[in-house]
């Protein structure tokens, strides 16, 4: 297993505007695109609460984002509006997407915080299956047992 490195993981969150990010709510899935903003690893993002993203997220707090060569597991959480924390969270936010500040004077919309658990990067450059991980709850990902590529494997006209 290959570790990625917090630096390189943070250029890509910085570079990258848009994130996918996918939620469910034990049955269904959801996934939608949204803009984020984000302080070190942690991610910001706005959400209406009567959309499925929305709906899905009261229920289940977990939610995976893919950003450029990222693969993103966290926890999420609702903000509190005008909270002091609020008011923190909202001018990073204000500082990349100032034309979509007015939106969380909407109501039902909500600011959210994804912390990370585990970050994937994938980089091709170091095989075609690699991809570098940084884990931040090793319990989390013990119990999710993910995948780990071979060094290779054989076409299946050799097997």
């Amino acid at each position: 297993m290959n570790i990625a490195k917090k630096e390189d993981i943070l250029k890509i969150l910085e570079k990258e505007k848009l994130a996918y990010i996918a939620t469910t709510n034990g049955k269904f899935v959801d996934n939608a695109v949204v803009c984020y903003s984000h302080q070190d690893l942690n991610l910001y993002f706005g959400c209406y609460e009567d959309t499925l993203k929305g709906k899905y997220l009261a229920q289940n707090d977990y939610a995976a984002f893919a950003i450029g060569t990222l693969q993103i597991h966290g926890k999420v959480r609702k903000i509190k509006y005008k909270s002091s924390e609020y008011k923190e969270k909202i001018q990073s936010y204000a500082t990349k997407w100032p034309q979509y500040l007015h939106v969380f004077d909407k109501e039902k919309n909500q600011l959210y915080e994804l912390v990370p658990l585990v970050i994937w990067n994938y980089n091709p450059k170091k095989g075609e299956m690699n991809r570098d991980v940084l884990i931040l709850d090793q319990d989390y990902y013990t119990e999710l047992d993910p995948y780990l590529a071979k060094k290779e494997y054989k076409y299946k006209s050799t097997i």
